[in-house]
Parts: C-alpha cells; structure tokens; sequence
C-alpha cells in the first residue's frame, strides 16, 4: 500500500485472524502504523491510500516430498572439448549430467548438459553427484 501520489509503497502484513473483522478503516489504520515504523512519519488517516499489488501465501501440510526426476531421455556424447577456463584454452570434458552415477566424480575442467541448463565444473574442481541427485562441486584439495 501507498498514499496516492506516492512512488514508495509499504507492505500491510495480515493474518489469518485479520481477515474476518478486516475493514476499509482498519486496513487504513494497519497501513498507517506499518508505514510509521518505516519512515517514521506520516501515519495520518487522513490521507488518501491505495493498494498497489496483493500477495497471498499458502502453507499446507505436504504429504510427500517429490523425487526429483531427471530426463533421460536427454543426451550428449561424453566427448574431449577444447573449452576456455581458468584464462586459457583447455582440454575438457563434454557430457550429460544424467551420465554421471551417483558416488561418481568428474574432474573439470568440464560441461555437464542437462534439458534445462549446463554446470561448468572449472579445472582444478571435481563434480559428484550425491544420493539425492544433488550435483556437489569440491576444490580438489578438500579432497585430501
């Protein structure tokens, strides 16, 4: 919410509970006090207000949590690529992420393509897919 005229607008933060007595004069009111602790002034009602956007949140219990997928089907030929990193033109690999086995380790410089976008493991790093399919990348020294 905002005074008309106004480019700043101030978030009116409601809750469930406020919904159900919620009216003109006290979301006035809400905004007045909201926009006090933030510009310390102007909390008179008897300035025009506007509601500018509206945002509603939802929080419901989740039954299952869903299993990231992977599209297979998706492929590019493991391959020695010439690509440029750490400020030099190296030898490097090319593959798909879904190639890439759980526990398995890929040292960059590397590309791992996947449908929706390509991770650059730079030289001097390793890739690892985890057990949950998250793509973790280590300094090769913290390794050791």
């Amino acid at each position: 919410m905002r005074f008309v005229g106004q480019a700043f607008e101030v978030p009116v933060d409601l809750g469930e509970s406020d919904l159900a007595d919620l009216t003109g004069e006290r979301l006035r009111r809400l905004f007045g006090e909201a926009h006090q602790r933030v510009y310390f002034f102007g909390a008179a009602l008897d300035k025009h207000v506007e509601i500018v956007s509206f945002r509603m949140g939802l929080t419901a219990p989740l039954g299952d949590l869903p299993v990231l997928t992977e599209n297979t089907e998706f492929s590019v030929p493991e391959q020695e690529i010439e690509m440029f990193d750490a400020r030099s033109l190296q030898r490097g690999t090319l593959m798909s992420r879904s190639l890439l086995r759980s526990g398995q380790r890929i040292a960059g410089p590397a590309l791992l393509e996947d449908p929706t976008s390509t991770l650059l493991v730079p030289a001097g790093w390793t890739a690892e897919r985890d057990g949950s399919d998250n793509m973790i990348l280590k300094w090769m020294d913290d390794d050791a």
